[in-house]
């Protein structure tokens, strides 16, 4: 039987490795009494897998994690919850419908992301972004211009590094990667928001492409954006969180 879950991983666990995660998770099934499937061959391995890896630090509110167990499983939220640390948390497990579904890492298409500057972080920011992003100096009509003359441009080129030659940089159109791109003021609520996060500071909302296909790191967006804006970006001064994950039609993958 395979199962889906959803979960979120936040706090310290969002400087846990993915390796480290999937270890845990795998100890966690023990511990809860789940038998999972394993694959056949000299080296048999748990049949478990994330939808799309978190980056180191970043923290993931609605992340998937496919399993296949043998035979049935019964409260699985619970048994797993109470067997998890702290920052880790299972929030859905849903049966998949055929034994052939689709895993959710080769169906994901695009993830919605949030980013704001850290409280930590906020006073080491250079005086050109305190004053021109997180700091009022432009009015919302302002900073709304640039964006939108920002993603008016057909092509937005960058250095991008692939897994595969992490060594060279391949020149790389991230245009058709970015879905959405906004501003978020102090004033707006956000779906999710961290204790270490300035509610006054500006942020972003992106929505952009991820998985096997195409990726794009919501860091190499904004980079792309302060180099067009001409201002340094700290990227020690970020906190992201991964709000969902959508297949090519825009839905949750669960």
């Amino acid at each position: 039987m395979k199962y889906r879950l959803r979960f979120s991983k936040t706090g310290r666990l969002r400087y846990i490795s993915h390796l480290d995660l999937m270890r845990l998770f795998t100890r966690a099934f023990r511990r809860a009494g789940v038998q999972l499937r394993y694959s056949e061959g000299f080296n048999p391995h748990p049949r478990i897998s994330c939808a799309q890896p978190l980056s180191l630090g970043a923290e993931g509110v609605s992340e998937y994690l496919d399993i296949e167990v043998v035979g049935v499983e019964n409260n699985l939220v619970d048994r797993l919850n109470a067997e998890l640390p702290e920052g880790l948390r299972v929030a859905q497990a849903a049966g998949l419908p055929a034994e052939n579904a689709s895993r959710a890492a080769a169906i994901v298409r695009w993830a919605d992301y949030e980013v704001r500057f850290m409280r930590s972080s906020l006073n080491a920011c250079p005086s050109a972004i305190e004053e021109r992003v997180v700091r009022e100096k432009w009015t919302p009509s302002e900073k709304t211009k640039a964006l939108t003359e920002f993603l008016a441009q057909g092509e937005i080129w960058v250095d991008k590094k692939s897994k595969k030659r992490r060594q060279t940089a391949q020149r790389t159109n991230i245009r058709p990667l970015i879905d959405r791109f906004e501003i978020l003021y102090h004033s707006e609520n956000t779906e999710y928001h961290n204790e270490d996060t300035v509610a006054a500071a500006c942020g972003f909302r992106l929505r952009l492409a991820t998985g096997s296909a195409a990726h794009l790191s919501p860091i190499l967006a904004l980079q792309a954006y302060f180099k067009y804006l001409g201002i340094p970006l700290d990227e020690s001064s970020l906190n992201i969180t991964r709000l969902n994950l959508y297949d090519w039609q825009m839905r949750p993958l669960l």
